[in-house]
C-alpha cells in the first residue's frame, strides 16, 4: 500500500486552509486556564512592534525579546509590510510550521499525515498559530533529531551542507524560545552519530558548532547588551519550581492531573502515548533489534519535555512538546503499518482520526469568538490614543501603525526603578484588571488608584475581566 508524496501534501496545505479559517479567532477558552494565551502574544512581539510604531527611533528593554528574539526577528518583515497586522503575524506562525511538516515529508512521505494530526489535537491545533515561542521551540529541533534519525537508521550519508543546514534550523529552537536548552544538547549528541560525506569526525564537530554559531553569537549580544535584566530574569526562574511548603511531587502529581483532566484532549493523547510508545518499542524489537536504539533519543526528548510537569506554574502551552512527540511516535507506527501491508489497521486509524478531526473542528468551528481581534480593531481606529500601559496592553496594539505599549508589573518597574508608570510613559490609557492580579497590583502600590480614573471601556477574555480607564494627568 503506498501513497504518492504530491496527494500526501494535500494534508500540509488543508492544515494551512484550515488554520486560515481560525487565523483572527480566539483561542478556546477550554485549552487554557492562564493568561498566556491571549495576552502573550503581545508581550512576545510589543517590543519590534513599538520599535516599528516609533519611525526605528526607540526599541524598548524587553525581557520576553531576550527569552525569546528569533520570533520578532522572523515577525520584523511581516510587521513591516502589513502595520502590524494580527493576520500577518499569525499566518507567518502557521507557513513555519507547515514548512517544518514539508521538511520532514521530504525525507519520508509519511510524516504528512502529522499535519493531519496536529487538526485532530486541539492543544497543538490551535497553538500552532499563535505567536508564542513554546511549540516551535520545541519543533525546530524535533524536525532536525528527526531527519538526522532517518539517516541513521537508513545508514544513509548527507552532504555537509545539508548537514549544517538542519544544524542551524535545529538550532533556531533556542532563539525561539531559551527553555528550549535541553533539547539543544540532545541535538548535539544525535548530529554526531549522523554519517556525513567526505567529513572526518573533527571536520564533523567543527561544522556542527558552527551550525550552532549564529544562535549562540544571538543571545551573546542580546545578554551583554542587557545583563542586568538577564540576572533579573535568571532570578525569576527558581520560583517556577518552588512552591509554598508543597513538594516536586506534590507538584507533577497536580500538574498530571491538570493535563490529563483539564483539557479536551488530555485523557485521550495521554492514553495514546502508552499505547504507541508500548507499540513502536515492540515493532522496533520485532522488526530488527539494532534499530531498538533509535528510540532512545526520542523517548529522552520525550522525557525532558515531561519535565515541565515539574514547574509549580505550568499552563498547558508549556506541554505541547508532549503532544508533539506522542504524534511523532504515532507516524512511526502509521509508516509501520503501510510498510508491512496491513491497510486494514492503517486505515481504522485513519477512520478513527478522521472523526475526532470532524467532531471538534466542528464544536470550535461554531463556538469561534473574535473578541481580541475586534477590540484591536477599534482602538486601532482611536487617533487620541498613542500610548497604552498594563500587561495586557501590548496585546491590544495589533493592526495600529501609531499606537504602542508597555507591559506593567509590580516587580519589573521596581526593577526599572519607576515609581510613576503613568507619567514615565505618558500613558494615555491604562489597561487592569478589577484587582490589579494581572500586574501584581503594580499601579495601588504606587497610589495610582485607577478606579478613580474613568472608565472607558471594558472587556471580557475567557475568565478575565479588563478594564479601560483614560489617563487625564501625565
Amino acid at each position: 500500500m503506498k501513497f504518492d508524496k504530491k496527494w500526501l501534501s494535500v494534508f500540509i496545505l488543508l492544515f494551512v486552509i484550515v488554520q486560515i479559517v481560525f487565523i483572527e479567532v480566539d483561542i478556546p477558552t477550554y485549552l487554557s486556564y492562564s493568561r498566556g494565551p491571549y495576552s502573550d502574544e503581545g508581550l512576545n512581539t510589543y517590543a519590534i512592534r513599538n520599535w516599528i510604531n516609533s519611525d526605528f527611533k526607540v526599541f524598548p528593554v524587553s525581557d520576553n525579546f531576550i527569552k525569546a528574539p528569533l520570533l520578532s526577528i522572523f515577525l520584523f518583515i511581516p510587521f513591516c509590510l502589513f502595520e502590524n497586522d494580527l493576520f500577518a503575524g499569525r499566518l507567518t506562525i502557521v507557513l513555519l510550521v507547515a514548512a517544518l511538516i514539508w521538511l520532514l515529508q521530504r525525507e519520508n512521505r509519511y510524516w504528512s499525515f502529522l499535519a493531519l494530526l496536529f487538526i485532530a489535537v486541539p492543544t497543538l491545533f490551535h497553538f500552532s498559530r499563535l505567536m508564542l515561542g513554546d511549540l516551535l521551540s520545541v519543533f525546530f529541533p524535533l524536525v532536525t533529531i528527526l531527519v538526522f534519525l532517518q539517516r541513521i537508521k537508513a545508514k544513509k550519508r548527507i552532504d555537509w551542507k545539508r548537514y549544517f543546514v538542519f544544524i542551524l534550523i535545529g538550532s533556531l529552537g533556542l532563539g525561539f524560545k531559551v527553555q528550549s536548552l535541553p533539547l539543544f544538547f540532545l541535538l548535539f549528541l544525535v548530529a554526531l552519530f549522523v554519517p556525513v560525506d567526505n567529513l572526518k569526525f573533527k571536520s564533523k564537530v567543527l561544522v556542527l558548532l558552527l551550525g550552532f554559531l549564529p544562535v549562540f553569537l544571538l543571545f551573546s549580544i542580546s545578554f551583554s547588551i542587557h545583563l542586568n535584566l538577564v540576572q533579573y530574569i535568571a532570578s525569576a526562574v527558581p520560583s517556577f519550581f518552588t512552591g509554598n511548603n508543597v513538594s516536586i511531587f506534590n507538584v507533577i502529581e497536580g500538574n498530571w492531573k491538570l493535563l490529563c483532566y483539564s483539557s479536551v484532549d488530555g485523557t485521550s493523547i495521554m492514553s495514546l502515548a502508552i499505547f504507541v510508545f508500548a507499540g513502536l518499542i515492540v515493532m522496533l524489537i520485532k522488526t530488527n533489534t539494532g534499530k531498538f536504539i533509535l528510540i532512545i533519543p526520542i523517548l529522552i526528548f520525550f522525557i525532558i519535555e515531561l519535565g515541565a510537569l515539574s514547574m509549580v506554574y505550568c499552563p498547558p502551552r508549556y506541554t505541547v512538546g508532549i503532544y508533539l512527540i506522542v504524534l511523532v511516535c504515532l507516524i512511526y507506527c502509521i509508516d509501520y503499518f503501510i510498510s508491512k501491508g496491513k491497510p486494514i489497521v492503517f486505515s481504522i486509524l485513519f477512520l478513527g482520526l478522521s472523526i475526532l478531526v470532524g467532531r471538534q473542528l466542528k464544536d470550535d468551528f461554531f463556538e469561534r469568538k473574535f473578541t481580541f481581534f475586534e477590540k484591536n480593531k477599534a482602538l486601532s481606529k482611536n487617533k487620541d490614543i498613542r500610548v497604552m500601559i498594563g500587561s495586557w496592553a501590548p496585546g491590544f496594539t495589533f493592526l495600529s501603525e501609531t499606537q504602542i505599549a508597555y507591559p506593567i508589573w509590580d516587580t519589573y518597574l521596581s526593577y526599572l526603578e519607576i515609581e510613576q508608570p503613568v507619567n514615565y510613559y505618558e500613558a494615555d490609557l491604562i489597561l487592569a484588571e478589577n484587582d490589579e492580579k494581572d500586574s501584581g497590583g503594580a499601579f495601588l502600590k504606587r497610589r495610582i488608584i485607577i478606579t478613580q480614573l474613568p472608565k472607558v471601556d471594558s472587556l471580557v477574555c475567557a475568565s478575565w475581566k479588563l478594564n479601560f480607564y483614560k489617563c487625564e494627568d501625565k
